[in-house]
């Protein structure tokens, strides 16, 4: 299931180790390290996240009848504000359920949700030990984030779901290889048919999941700049989805979400001038403001 987009995982391996000579992703002893981590930390949520899955299926098969009414996306391009607005929208819990971080990452199933809820009682029957050693993580790891600030326990925007299936446009950060991950800029005019359909039914069923665990009838709220390619494929699979599309100044937007790559691309590429993908980046605002409004209309 889903093998047509690891394979992809695997070619963008073999781009950076064989074909990287020159790039932006150029093997450097920093880009070494960060692929031997990423390759690890990888096996790893993959692995249980896949476990879980397969569990789901044999334990909480009902959560493929869990029916997700009118959810709200929040779209438009980065740095444009929808961090704050999702945050504000996702605290009032009487309308609205959405991803935090811990389940994005460490819990996408239904499995690892019951597994970690058994642990938070156990934890708490223990003086709340695990309690102390998440805080101490989040406080050396995401404290020193100003540009978007970062928490486990924080609403966060669930494309890093896609990364299971390796479709994320997260991937495009980690192995910006024209061609192979440039396509999900631009998702649905240029991705296949039949791998927008894989990916969107896998999103589907993650979200079911969701609220499968969260025994939630309330709309479904995410935010995804990322999605804003994506709103026909959100629309086949969730045919009554409204969306909230942010604008910002273009010249604005771009300078600070060049900013805010710039930060991902010095600590996972070996980049070969400061702000890298300048040309890219724009072609990819062009079409995030421009898309929208003519599905819109």
């Amino acid at each position: 299931m889903h093998a047509v987009n690891f394979i992809i995982f695997f070619r963008l391996i073999g781009h950076s180790l064989f074909k990287s000579s020159g790039k932006h992703y150029r093997l450097t002893a920093r880009r070494i390290r960060f692929l031997l981590s990423l390759v690890l930390i990888s096996l790893y949520l993959f692995t249980t996240a896949w476990l879980g899955f397969f569990l789901d299926l044999l334990l909480f098969p009902g959560y493929k009848k869990k029916r997700i009414r009118k959810p709200v996306f929040i779209i438009g391009n980065f740095r444009t504000g929808s961090t704050f607005l999702f945050r504000a929208m996702a605290k009032d819990l009487k309308n609205f359920t959405s991803y935090k971080t811990w389940e994005i990452y460490l819990a996408p199933s239904v499995a690892q949700r019951k597994f970690y809820r058994g642990l938070l009682l156990l934890d708490k029957f223990l003086g709340k030990p695990f309690t102390r050693i998440v805080n101490i993580f989040e406080k050396r790891n995401f404290s020193e984030v100003r540009l978007h600030k970062m928490g486990l326990r924080e609403p966060e925007e669930d494309e890093g779901i896609l990364l299971y299936i390796w479709s994320s446009f997260f991937t495009w950060i980690f192995f910006p290889v024209e061609g192979l991950t440039t396509t999900l800029h631009f998702f649905d005019e240029q991705v296949t048919l039949y791998r927008r359909r894989l990916i969107m039914k896998f999103y589907r069923e993650c979200v079911q999941r969701h609220f499968y665990a969260r025994n939630s009838d309330r709309a479904f709220l995410s935010k995804n700049p990322s999605f804003t390619p994506r709103i026909k494929s959100i629309l086949e699979v969730f045919p009554d989805a409204r969306f909230i599309y942010l604008y910002r100044d273009p010249v604005d937007t771009y300078t600070s979400t060049m900013s805010w790559f710039n930060v991902w691309f010095s600590s996972v590429l070996s980049p070969l001038e400061q702000y890298p993908f300048k040309n890219e980046v724009v072609e990819l605002m062009k079409h995030w403001y421009s898309y929208p409004y003519e599905v819109f209309r």
